[in-house]
């Protein structure tokens, strides 16, 4: 459809730039010139079609951000779902104490966490901050992991989780 109306929109502006240089003192008369461009061309209906086009592509993108806003609202759904399916598994094999299972879908292996940097509000250990006073968790992390003792910083163990490969 919007070839069309490019069509016949250049068909228009075809048609008033004739209409101009057939009556030259159209220039000069603003109201002359509009009341011949409605009454010896497609004007109105040419400018009611791109209106209406118009008018469909803002439909269509206020639709399309809705869609979207619905498509991500049950990707957290699914999301949830597959978290909620992934705790019930680790459960049945705590509960059967296993760690690993090898299944024809996936591997599944309750893995020990890795430990979680813990920092103080107050924490401001020299050589461990970025100058705009932003903890260094990396290099903290590292430093703690080493035996370095950090005031106001600590490693935590944090829960078990299951890693699940298709691979």
């Amino acid at each position: 459809m919007a070839d069309v109306l490019e069509i016949y929109t250049a068909i228009l502006l075809r048609e008033i730039e004739r209409l101009k240089a057939l009556y030259p003192e159209l220039e000069d008369d603003a109201e002359l010139l509009a009341d011949m461009v409605e009454g010896s061309t497609s004007f109105d209906t040419i400018l009611s079609r791109l209106t209406v086009a118009f008018l469909e592509k803002v439909a269509l993108k206020e639709a399309n951000s809705m869609i979207q806003a619905d498509l991500r609202l049950r990707g957290a759904r699914f999301d949830r779902g597959a978290e909620a399916l992934k705790a019930l598994a680790m459960s049945v094999m705590v509960a059967a104490g296993k760690r690993t299972a090898i299944l024809p879908a996936a591997t599944l292996s309750i893995t020990k966490g890795r430990n979680k940097l813990v920092l103080d509000d107050d924490f401001n250990a020299q050589g461990y901050m970025k100058i705009e006073a932003t903890p260094m968790r990396a290099d903290i992390a590292a430093a703690l992991a080493t035996g370095d003792d950090i005031p106001g910083a600590r490693l935590e163990p944090s829960a078990e989780h299951l890693s699940v490969r298709t691979k």
